[in-house]
């Protein structure tokens, strides 16, 4: 097999994977320290944005909140326009979980499933690049 081959597969099929499941593994540990020892403060929605990529409506929401004893902390995260709960507006409350050693590290009450979405992805991405793989070392040989 030329090298050319052998860097392209390690890049595409041992870096690339590695890097996904270290970015889904921190988002875990995050979430887990959020639910284990987090802490709830009061925040305000600080802005509203609608958007849409491919039929996928969502709204961009930013919202900021103080932890005691500390500086203001600034989020944001997306809310589907499918789901169930009410329409953000600029001004409204949310309840808001962070860590007390390190209040950027925060989420919304109720946006739990972005992890769970995340890891949904990452399990099909890896399994298509697997069966990928097998494909190549199949042809390959």
């Amino acid at each position: 097999m030329h090298v050319l081959n052998f860097v392209w597969v390690g890049v595409f099929f041992v870096a690339l994977p590695l890097t996904v499941l270290c970015s889904v593994w921190r988002a875990y540990r995050v979430a887990r320290k959020l639910r284990e020892r987090g802490l709830r403060a009061q925040g305000t929605l600080v802005r509203v944005k609608h958007g849409s990529i491919d039929g996928y409506t969502y709204w961009d929401v930013d919202y900021v909140f103080h932890p005691p004893g500390g500086p203001e902390v600034r989020g944001s995260y997306q809310h589907p326009e499918k789901e169930a709960r009410p329409i953000p507006r600029q001004g409204d409350p949310v309840e808001v979980r962070y860590l007390p050693d390190n209040p950027r590290w925060n989420q919304v009450e109720g946006d739990e499933t972005a992890l769970s979405t995340r890891v949904l992805l990452t399990a099909i991405f890896l399994t298509v690049l697997g069966i990928v793989a097998f494909g190549l070392v199949r042809q390959l040989n």
